[in-house]
């Protein structure tokens, strides 16, 4: 099901008509961070289940029992007050995230480790997927970024050929003043209003394009 979620999103109309209202790298942007959420969400859900499962299928005071990292973290690291995985489901999945997040970003505190064999090949598993995911990512937010900065480039450029055009304009003593400013003051306008529609429109890809 996850893997028709873009062909389902690209065959709805109400998804093609919000796309056409919105900025196209905006969009991009919230893409990639849809996608982070969910490559952490799911990461986490499995790094949770391989202690439920080396607990013996328990979410208790099963998993001090036996070697997991659950029990290795509390040990280690519970203080009164904080986060109890053992008692609340919320803080185990808290603490799942918390590995998740700083392994799909190779920040790696070491605070929360594999312990069982069968952590260890999970996590090494995990940790494979989590840097081709994070590599896709940033590649995706640098090529947004480098759009935009293409977008910034040709609008200044734009500014500058319509400055330029605005000086020649400016030497025909057929005009006053006041007509020169007026006209040079409209120039400006139309292409500051170009550059504001290609930032809310589709109408940035073109200009991304050209």
């Amino acid at each position: 099901r996850v893997h028709r979620v873009p062909t389902i999103l690209a065959s709805s109309d109400a998804i093609v008509k919000f796309r056409e209202k919105k900025n196209n790298l905006f969009l991009r942007f919230l893409e990639f961070l849809f996608l982070i959420v969910i490559a952490s969400h799911w990461f986490a859900c499995v790094w949770a289940c391989i202690a439920f499962i080396e607990s013996g299928m328990s979410w208790n005071v099963g998993l001090l029992e036996g070697p997991n990292w659950i029990q290795d973290w509390y040990d280690n690291y519970f203080v009164e007050g904080g986060l109890d995985p053992i008692e609340y489901a919320l803080d185990r999945y808290v603490l799942a995230l918390f590995w998740s997040i700083q392994t799909i970003t190779s920040i790696g505190y070491g605070n929360i480790v594999p312990i069982t064999r069968t952590e260890w090949w999970m996590g090494c598993l995990l940790q494979l997927l989590a840097g081709v995911t994070w590599a896709y990512v940033i590649g995706g937010l640098v090529g947004v970024g480098a759009a935009m900065s293409v977008r910034q480039e040709v609008y200044r450029t734009r500014a500058d050929q319509a400055n330029k055009m605005i000086r020649k304009f400016g030497t025909n003593s057929d005009q006053t003043v006041v007509e020169r400013e007026e006209a040079a003051s409209e120039i400006r306008t139309y292409v500051r209003q170009q550059y504001a529609y290609s930032r809310s429109t589709t109408y940035a890809t073109s200009i991304t394009n050209a």
